[in-house]
């Protein structure tokens, strides 16, 4: 749980650290199968924000791209990241470490 949370910190602080991004997130009558894909449709309606930095480096980054919606009851989202100089953070304690 803890290695989803740093995870999750970091990608959102990639986010939130885009110049001059214009962002929303759109509502769709439409729900998303969970799964990890971009399969269902409503993904392909979906703005997909590709204007991403790295706040440590800079250095350009791989490819990064970030989808979502709601539907008035949930929101969705989606990253896609590549990344080919992933770290990771070994611990004794397996909740705290970072694998991939």
């Amino acid at each position: 749980m803890a290695s989803t949370k740093v995870f999750l910190l970091i990608i959102l602080s990639m986010f939130l650290s885009c110049s001059e991004m214009d962002f929303s997130i759109s509502f769709k009558d439409e729900q998303a199968i969970i799964d990890g894909s971009l399969n269902d449709k409503v993904w392909s309606k979906c703005n997909a924000h590709k204007q991403f930095y790295s706040p440590w480096s800079d250095a350009e980054i791989e490819k990064t791209e970030f989808r979502s919606f709601h539907d008035n009851n949930n929101l969705y989202y989606h990253f896609t990241i590549e990344d080919q100089t992933l770290n990771c953070f070994q611990s004794a304690d397996p909740a705290e470490s970072i694998e991939y």
